[in-house]
């Protein structure tokens, strides 16, 4: 059977295609054989396949002048270009893909695309991602890291989309590939810097802000925070709308004056004192500030502001003031000796001084240099150097020669301690007792004169307290029980005396403490026999230096025979 006519020209025409195609082998060949066209040939699953390089070889018409100009443009992006097919066999890379992954396109062609690098996903669900949308929408974006053969890594921002054959199947994809690790390196160390920053900032030990260059508070350390108690939330608000909250539209403007100026000039602001009326709480606060411009981590310029809300702290200096300048004044009215001394016992520091010991005379000196005898000098530092051994307070009473006159000083010697607690010096008080002392001594010499007196005499001595309400021990000598210790609490009263005499002598009493003069009395008595007698009493004030009652010294006279005999002549009168 003759063939169909429509089979003929089939045939014919496949075999005028098969030409065509030969000859285009024969052109590549040649090509290939001229060093005109780099190719590869690579053993597939199937069937060995030919991969071919942009080169100084053309093909002919249309489609090879618009492979040839996709070619130049692909090889002059900056970034690496890289095209596989479907089983991610590299296809095509540009310059910029050799530079990157450090190959050449010639012994790379046709390979596994894990051979110049590894991809490294941030998780298995992103890479997932990748292929999805390359395989429903064509495209895909993102970022990941490419390990180079030799270790070394790239963080890549990469952008794919998928290649199709003429009958629109899927041939692969193509990837622009850009290296971001130095930017990845600064935006590392931009966060690092920038936590470094805000952490620095928050464990500042003072109050602490950060006003960025469009004046937006950023950073507002805990410290800080109270000064901000009426504006909230503050991080972000603008600064000048901040102060005039605070401050008050007139002062909140000029403060932001002040931070304009520092941001234009760079220059640093220290504010003088700074006391005012806060606009929002109405109270008055005082304040110490600093104002600098710095680079933020973001590289722009930006203001950091250090401040110390000082109020309580000016109240509590203009109180310790007050209270110092009392004190300066109470001591200067005093004749208290203040003074201070170091380790080695020199004089520091002097408060109304006693002669010889005059400022400056006494700074830098000790007790041995400016006391006149060596054995005063001992007896102060001894005492003084024991504190300095034990830290323990220590009080005695020294004798110092001043003038050749000998003077009673009670010395008061403290530990003196530095901001470390430990022991640098000793503070001193001296009060001057001499007074007190020879008043003392007389009142010692009269008593014993009192006493002699009383001892050559019948009468029965005695020794009362300042009030009367206690009497010393009692020698009776037989006219009163003795008692051997005091008798407290006008304990003595119902030892000696009738009830009925109670009131009588206490009012005596009384009257003579009042008077500060002798007391003189006659009254009965409880007597050691257990009978009621009478004596005549009389007692004298002892007083100190500062006419103050110290005691009574007063001595009783047996009168009970006298007593008696009145009585009789009384009643003889009476018959």
């Amino acid at each position: 059977m003759p063939p169909q006519p429509s089979t003929d020209l089939t045939l014919r025409a496949e075999n005028a295609e098969l030409r065509v195609r030969l000859e285009k082998a024969e052109q590549m060949l040649r090509a290939i054989r001229a060093g005109e066209l780099n190719a590869l040939v690579v053993e597939g699953d199937a069937n060995p396949q030919l991969y071919t390089l942009q080169g100084r070889y053309t093909l002919q018409g249309r489609e090879a002048e618009q492979n040839r100009l996709r070619g130049e443009l692909l090889a002059q992006v900056s970034d690496a270009v890289i095209a596989v097919d479907t089983e991610e066999r590299i296809t095509f890379l540009n310059a910029a893909a050799e530079r990157q992954y450090g190959v050449r396109a010639g012994d790379v062609l046709g390979r596994k695309l894990t051979e110049i690098f590894t991809p490294h996903w941030p998780s298995q669900e992103a890479e997932a991602g990748m292929r999805t949308a390359l395989s429903e929408h064509g495209a895909w974006r993102g970022e990941l890291i490419h390990r180079r053969p030799d270790g070394s890594e790239l963080h890549v921002e990469t952008s794919a989309s998928t290649l199709h054959g003429p009958d629109g199947a899927g041939t692969g994809y193509v990837a622009s590939i850009r290296d971001i690790t130095e930017r990845h390196q600064a935006e590392v160390a931009l966060h690092r810097n920038t936590a470094l920053f805000s952490t620095l900032i928050e464990q500042a030990p003072i109050g602490t802000f950060v006003v960025d260059a469009q004046f937006r508070l950023i950073l507002v350390n805990a410290e800080a925070m109270p000064a901000f108690v009426s504006v909230q939330p503050v991080i972000g608000r603008d600064y000048r709308e901040v102060m005039e909250i605070i401050w008050g539209a007139e002062l909140g403007g000029q403060i932001v004056g002040i931070f304009r100026n520092t941001l234009a000039t760079g220059e640093r602001y220290i504010s003088p004192p700074f006391t005012e009326t806060r606009h929002d709480l109405e109270v008055p606060e005082t304040y110490q500030w600093e104002l600098q411009r710095l680079t933020l981590p973001d590289g722009q310029h930006g203001m950091v502001c250090f401040f110390h809300e000082v109020t309580a702290r000016e109240r509590a200096e203009a109180a310790l003031r007050l209270t110092s300048e009392r004190l300066n004044l109470a001591v200067k009215c005093s004749q208290v000796v203040l003074f201070q001394q170091d380790l080695e016992l020199r004089y520091t520091w002097l408060q109304n001084p006693v002669p010889g010991f005059e400022e400056p005379n006494a700074f830098g000196k000790r007790d041995t240099d400016l006391m006149e005898r060596a054995a005063d000098a001992g007896v102060t530092e001894a005492l003084k150097r024991e504190v300095i051994r034990s830290g323990v307070s220590q009080r005695q009473e020294v004798l110092v020669h001043i003038q050749g006159v000998g003077r009673h000083y009670d010395l008061l010697v403290e530990p003196q301690r530095d901001a470390a607690g430990l022991i640098s010096g000793v503070t001193c008080a001296a009060i001057d007792i001499t007074a007190r002392k020879r008043a003392e001594e007389e009142r010692r010499e009269t008593e014993r004169n009192y006493q002699a007196l009383a001892d050559a005499s019948s009468e029965v001595p005695y020794r009362m307290s300042a009030d009367w309400s206690t009497m010393l021990p009692l020698d009776g000598r037989q006219l009163f029980v003795s008692s051997d210790r005091p008798l407290a609490d006008w304990g003595w009263v119902d030892q000696y005396l009738p009830r009925d005499e109670h009131a009588r002598v206490r009012q005596a009493i009384s009257d003579a403490i009042a008077r500060k003069n002798l007391f003189e009395l006659e009254h009965r008595v409880l007597r050691a026999d257990g009978s009621t007698g009478w004596v005549r009493s009389r007692a004298v004030p002892i007083l100190d230096e500062n006419e103050s009652l110290v005691t009574w010294f007063g001595a009783a006279s047996d009168i009970t025979e006298r007593k008696r005999t009145e009585e009789a002549l009384r009643e003889s009168d009476a018959r």
